[in-house]
C-alpha cells in the first residue's frame, strides 16, 4: 500500500539591496542583487507520527546575468535534501529503506 503524500512547489524572488556609496558627481547607486529560486518538496506520511520529505532547490539566472539567454530559463543550480519530522513524544522508527532509496537514484 502506498503511503499518503503531498507535493508542494514554490517560486521566490529575493532582492538584496547594496549599500549606496554614491558621490555627488555620479548620483547613481548600484542595482540590487536579485535571486530567483524554486523549491519543490515531497512529504510522505510514514506512520507513527513521522513524516519524511525530499526537498529540491532550483536556482535560476535573472535577466541581469550575462548568461541569462544561454540558460534558456533552465535551472543552473540544483540541490537535493532529505528530512525527517517526528511528532514530539512519538517513538522513533528506524527505516533503512530511505537511505537505500537515495543511493539507488
Amino acid at each position: 500500500m502506498q503511503q499518503p503524500s503531498f507535493v508542494a512547489a514554490e517560486n521566490t524572488r529575493q532582492l538584496y539591496a547594496k549599500k549606496c556609496e554614491q558621490t555627488a558627481e555620479t548620483g547613481v547607486c548600484a542595482p540590487p542583487i536579485v535571486t530567483d529560486q524554486e523549491a519543490v518538496t515531497l512529504f510522505s506520511l510514514e506512520g507513527a507520527g513521522q513524516v519524511v520529505g525530499k526537498v529540491r532547490l532550483l536556482g535560476y539566472l535573472n535577466p541581469q546575468a550575462p548568461l541569462f539567454f544561454d540558460a534558456r530559463q533552465q535551472a543552473v543550480t540544483i540541490s537535493d535534501y532529505s528530512l525527517t519530522m517526528r511528532k514530539q513524544g512519538a517513538a522513533v522508527v528506524e527505516d533503512d529503506d530511505h537511505d537505500n532509496e537515495e543511493e539507488e537514484e
